[in-house]
């Protein structure tokens, strides 16, 4: 990589550089077809290569950098292009030179598992690039070496030359198409039949580890992962496969590779159950928290009789020691063939239970607890009475306490099914031998990040995830509705996971079975469920401290709204027991349909999602049409769980940019009455049909603050209400999606999607306020539709500033700007459409800055009552 220094020098780059290298390809590729190699050394070959190779990996980020051009051909259908010009010149080093093993040309490293000629040219740059001085910097922050290589044009879709490979010998070649085919159905590379070639690429992903004391040649570089992309007619569009992580049982190698050691064959390894041996016995095995017991718990047989039974615990015990199972039931065929607990069994179960009983997801766990002397174990199959209606009822309210007082959760992230074990033996890859620029030898392998083949993108994992991120991503566990509550109440939990074992303390240190440690922030409210996140780490820390209790319910909401449920229905008994956590926290708040009483005017304003996938396309009178129908729920349309396409609460210090507003939040509504009623004994459960919500607040008509020339539709899709002659403007985001033709099309009357009718019965419903700095705005400044009002009203960084400044230092909840009369505030409410006499369902949500109207846009309203349906 050295070599390439002088060639191609350093940012920002020269675009005739790269045309003289690939020039210099070109020429010397018509030398070796017009059979003129005598005079070209195979050294000379190997470094045109380099250089090419190089340029494809720069080429590779084209799109981040703006000294490229589109004009150069890098077709793979041409050999003028730069990928037929490498392909053909590793072609013609083949001839030239023997394989790898053989102690001559470049290929001089001992392979262990057997590769192919060109997947032996890229494995042994695996060391170049981790003795490379020299990075490629395409950010100030994120240098990076360029170290990508060509691995095979193939056609499309059976890739038969890597199938050949294979059948030869080539593991590498073999892994490649097996992960290549598994992600074919949803791969979109446009490919023709007149012009099948794709290329085949890995590249090798490396980041700098830098010390000030160090000289920028003595920074250390260390292999994050390897990508796997395929290219069909360009590099500039390369398509991403898969990510494969590099790992390594030679210490010497993983030093100055800087990776991970890998997982022990086997998930339940001797290894494995004296990591958590040791780590557990840190602690008293005592109740987590209080004297909670559960109802019911299984006896796992550590005594000499090694009998397994129901034992019914009485109230008096309070020194129980419990682990608690969490899973998942599988597909409903498979979930008839577990063992239940029924009104029928009880005596029996309590008697005995034989081992041919029990599911292989309970005798794994039946294991663990024996391994780890834990005498007692909670698993729902067994300790709820399922064809119960009152008990099932009674003990989903009190779960989250099961999960939260018991000394471990054993979570069977890897298994799918209660028909699936979890303690399993590990699939073995392929061995590579490793040879540095320092002589050092040893081996290394690929490891595939488990999930990726799965297209959704909830479930691909993180780039630079730690190991408990990836299994989380590839689980369909951790996306099972039930076990939100089992995630978020556990103090310590125990992930089996698909790549390997990780034990999560109480203090929230993680602990993985390669030796990767993290500490989870135990503050840190993160909305991306696609990571760590409060669905993770134990609140019920959180709850006692009682800090933060409605952002933390948020974040609960957030993490917990889109989980996947068997039967729909138990998504509020699913909540329950958190819900009943977060209740004796609050002092025992009224509950109302996911939201809670004492913050309905920050709550209600929830916003819908617009992405492609929410399935939004349907317009206002299609979505009145739903909501006349109603859902499975009962959940009434001011409810987030009412919507499917729930995104996230407006008013939010999530994302920990609107600290000021929710500090100064003020209600502007009250509660009149409240119509929520429990389908059950579970009062924080199921609902019956007909659940509403009376509010007392100023409500006005939509088209006394508009005019019809004042109407646009803006780039994100919402909408911009203005009104110029009194310098109002107010941002509205709907609850049903607008069949768009374009962007900022001009004055449009009535906006897509709704009709004259439809646009003069909707009204504004104000929630919330909350000061601002700025009391009143120009007339004649705003222009609806324009780059600056979209901007004034989406500044991420709104209010944040104003923190440091001393007017708005908080006394009591409220400062200056608060107390001073007649000042305008920025307000926040509902969009409603009439449902009947007095009665409304929402249909969105708006807000309208100081500045821009704010409260002033409410001048002259008086107070009314409606309900909310």
């Amino acid at each position: 990589m050295d070599l390439l220094i002088n060639d191609i020098g350093r940012p920002p780059y020269q675009i005739t550089v790269f045309e003289s290298i690939l020039r210099d390809g070109q020429t010397m590729l018509e030398r070796i077809r017009n059979r003129s190699v005598a005079d070209i050394p195979a050294s000379e070959i190997t470094k045109t290569i380099e250089r090419l190779e190089a340029l494809a990996s720069l080429c590779f980020r084209a799109m981040e950098m703006d000294f490229i051009t589109y004009t150069m051909d890098f077709s793979t259908n041409s050999m003028d292009g730069l990928v037929g010009v490498v392909w053909g010149l590793k072609q013609q080093l083949q001839v030239l030179q023997p394989q790898p093993g053989s102690g001559a040309g470049v290929g001089q490293a001992e392979w262990q598992g057997d590769v192919c000629r060109f997947c032996g040219w890229a494995l042994e740059r695996v060391g170049v690039g981790a003795g490379a001085k020299f990075l490629w910097s395409l950010r100030q922050h994120s240098p990076w070496i360029a170290n990508c290589h060509l691995l095979a044009v193939d056609t499309w879709p059976d890739f038969p030359r890597l199938e050949t490979s294979s059948k030869e010998g080539c593991t590498l070649c073999g892994m490649l198409r097996e992960l290549i085919k598994k992600r074919e159905p949803h791969l979109s590379l446009q490919i023709s039949e007149s012009q099948p070639d794709v290329g085949v690429w890995i590249d090798f992903q490396y980041f700098s580890i830098r010390d000030e004391e160090f000289t920028h040649e003595e920074n250390r570089n260390f292999l994050e992962r390897a990508d796997v992309y395929l290219t069909r007619s360009s590099v500039w569009w390369p398509t991403l496969v898969w990510w494969l992580v590099v790992e390594s049982e030679d210490e010497n190698v993983r030093d100055e590779l800087q990776v991970s050691q890998p997982a022990n064959d086997m998930s339940w390894a001797d290894e494995n159950i004296n990591l958590v041996r040791s780590h557990l016995a840190t602690m008293n095995l005592a109740p987590a928290t209080t004297s909670f017991i559960p109802t019911r718990l299984l006896d796992v047989g550590l005594s000499s009789e090694r009998k397994i039974s129901l034992a019914i615990t009485p109230d008096t015990h309070s020194d129980i020691t419990y682990a608690a199972l969490s899973y998942c039931w599988g597909p409903p065929d498979d979930a008839l063939k577990q063992p239940k607990l029924l009104t029928s069994n009880i005596a029996n179960l309590c008697s005995n239970i034989s081992l041919a009983q029990l599911s292989p997801v309970m005798l794994d766990a039946i294991t663990v607890c024996r391994d780890l002397q834990i005498p007692y174990l909670w698993i729902d199959a067994l300790c709820i009475i399922q064809d119960s209606k009152i008990d099932w009822e009674q003990e989903s309210q009190v779960m989250a306490r099961v999960y939260e007082n018991a000394f471990l959760t054993i979570c069977a992230m890897s298994s799918s099914s209660c028909l699936l074990p979890f303690l399993t033996p590990r699939p073995s890859w392929s061995k590579y031998s490793y040879s540095s620029p320092n002589v050092l030898r040893g081996a290394f392998r690929f490891r595939p990040i488990p999930g990726y083949d799965d297209p959704s993108p909830a479930l691909r994992p993180v780039l630079k995830g730690t190991p408990l991120d990836q299994d989380f991503a590839a689980a369909r566990w951790s996306q099972r509705g039930w076990v939100f509550q089992e995630k978020a109440m556990s103090p310590r939990k125990l992930f089996f996971g698909d790549a390997m074992l990780h034990l999560q303390l109480g203090d929230g240190t993680v602990v993985s079975e390669n030796g990767v440690r993290i500490e989870l922030e135990p503050h840190a409210y993160d909305i991306n469920t696609n990571t760590l996140s409060v669905s993770t780490i134990p609140i019920g820390p959180l709850l006692r401290e009682k800090r933060h209790l409605y952002e933390l319910w948020h974040a609960a909401v957030v993490g917990f709204a889109h989980l996947q449920w068997t039967n729909e229905m138990d998504l509020f008994p699913g909540l329950s027991g958190i819900a009943e956590r977060f209740r004796s926290a609050l002092g025992g708040l009224r509950y109302l349909a996911g939201h809670w009483e004492g913050d309905l005017h920050n709550s209600l304003v929830w916003a819908t999602t617009q992405r492609a996938d929410a399935n939004r396309h349907f317009s206002l009178a299609e979505l009145l049409v739903r909501l006349q129908k109603g859902n499975a729920l009962h959940a009434p349309s001011w409810s987030w769980a009412s919507r499917p396409d729930f995104f996230r609460f407006v008013i939010s210090s999530l994302d920990q940019k609107r600290c000021r507003v929710r500090t100064h939040l003020r209600p502007e509504m009250e509660v009149a009455k409240a119509n929520i009623r429990a389908d059950g004994t579970n009062e924080l459960g199921r609902l019956q049909i007909g659940s509403s919500l009376g509010v007392v607040a100023k409500m006005i008509g939509l088209a006394e603050v508009t005019a019809r020339p004042e109407w646009k539709l803006t780039e994100n899709a919402e909408w911009e209400c203005a009104n110029i002659g009194k310098g109002y403007l107010i941002l509205i985001s709907r609850d049903w999606e607008a069949k768009r033709k374009g962007y900022g099309t001009g004055t449009e009357w009535p906006p897509q999607g709704v009709t004259d009718e439809e646009m003069g019965r909707m009204k504004l419903l104000l929630m919330a306020s909350c000061c601002s700095d700025v009391a009143k705005l120009r007339h004649g400044v705003l222009k609806p539709g324009t780059v600056d009002v979209i901007s004034a009203l989406n500044r991420l960084d709104y209010g944040k500033t104003f923190l440091e400044e001393p007017e708005f230092r908080i006394d009591e909840g409220r400062c200056v700007l608060c107390d001073e009369g007649g000042r305008r505030r920025d307000v926040w409410g509902l969009l409603v459409y009439p449902a009947g006499e007095n009665r409304y369902f929402r249909v969105g949500v708006f807000f309208s800055r100081a500045q821009h109207g704010g409260s002033a846009v409410f001048d002259g309203a008086e107070n009314c009552q409606v309900d909310l349906v």
